[in-house]
């Protein structure tokens, strides 16, 4: 009866029915009271419905059940910052997120970009618009993952290369989460430190010009 449950809920987040969700993950707690994995999903259902407090309190139910508990453990540390930063439910039926916090754009320093060959979207459900993420630089590629190593998909190839560039001449960036659906997953890049070397180069030029290639 859970594992059914469990797949509708998963099901419901993939395709952002957030209030079946809700109602779903619900069931499973009502049957039983300490599913980490129902909590997880009720603590970002609450999330995406801009409930933050309810978020942080789920959050909170799992890890008095496993403290080490990851994915509670960035949550909660990432919803306490917004409600310190006074960011809640606003009572019109519309939600502050971290879209409004995270997602400032700077010309030539942020680009947003939509990651390719992803991975199993399963994964995908314990993902927070703004939750921070990594990458993972090789010669020909940057994939992308979570801060628990689990893959989610790769840059395209021209952003990728001239990443791999930007790093390797000692710029420092800032990844996170933008958006997350069963096929489309956005990422936020972010230009953190710029390196002496690179001070007259743009991260990311407006209109895509010299996107590949850097010359120092």
């Amino acid at each position: 009866m859970i594992d059914y449950l469990a797949r509708q809920a998963i099901s419901c987040a993939l395709s952002g029915d957030w209030e079946k969700a809700l109602e779903i993950n619900q069931k499973i707690i009502d049957i039983e009271n300490s599913n980490i994995d129902a909590l997880n999903r009720l603590a970002k259902v609450y999330f995406e419905l801009g409930q933050i407090q309810n978020a942080v309190e789920k959050a909170q139910q799992v890890l008095n059940i496993d403290p080490l508990n990851s994915i509670a453990q960035r949550s909660t540390t990432n919803w306490k910052e917004l409600l310190e930063d006074g960011f809640n439910h606003n009572g019109d039926g519309q939600k502050n997120t971290y879209s409004e916090i995270t997602f400032l754009e700077e010309p030539g320093k942020t680009k947003i970009v939509k990651l390719i060959k992803l991975g199993d979207a399963k994964a995908f459900t314990t993902i927070n618009a703004g939750c921070p993420l990594s990458a993972n630089h090789s010669i020909h590629k940057v994939t992308i993952h979570t801060q628990n190593g689990s893959y989610i998909g790769r840059l395209p190839d021209d952003i990728a290369k001239r990443l791999n560039q930007l790093v390797e001449h000692g710029n420092e960036y800032q990844i996170t989460a933008k958006s997350v659906s069963p096929k489309e997953v956005y990422i936020f890049i972010r230009e953190l430190k710029k390196s002496p070397k690179l001070a007259n180069i743009v991260s990311f030029p407006p209109d895509g010009s010299n996107l590949l290639i850097i010359k120092i």
